[in-house]
């Protein structure tokens, strides 16, 4: 009986899930996980649609992509929220005290990520990736 159980229970996890387009993306778009939606695996996997972006590390639409496409099993990564060569701001709190310096992001990184800045003196330091702020 125990047995039987487990064996249904591998089953149920066995079953990859793969990739579905929601919406249209062009060649040389980015593609998201909000762009497509999982669904089961078919038995055959297409063809590569997707390439990775040397830059960003995100995937990048092959070819022009419909509504509909099979993708397989993809996984996505959340897109750098800073990339090198952007001004941020950086800010340092203790207690009541705030201190805020202009920076030049030198890497890219992604929300909750530590990225090397250049402060406006020249000095460089890590700081955390923690969102966006606007004015």
């Amino acid at each position: 009986m125990t047995l039987a159980l487990f064996a249904l229970a591998v089953a149920a996890v066995a079953v990859p899930s793969c990739r579905v387009m929601v919406i249209e993306r062009h060649a040389g778009e980015f593609v998201s996980a909000q762009d497509t939606e999982t669904v089961p695996c078919a038995r055959t996997i297409p063809p590569s649609r997707l390439r990775l972006d040397p830059v960003t590390q995100q995937a990048m639409a092959r070819v022009d992509l419909q509504p509909g496409d099979e993708l397989g099993p993809v996984h996505f990564i959340d897109r750098p929220i800073v990339m090198p060569g952007d001004r941020v701001a950086v800010m340092a709190r203790i207690g009541h005290a705030m201190v805020q310096r202009s920076a030049t992001a030198l890497q890219s990184a992604r929300k909750g990520e530590r990225f090397f800045v250049r402060a406006d003196d020249g000095a460089v330091f890590v700081a955390p990736a923690i969102g966006l702020h606007h004015d």
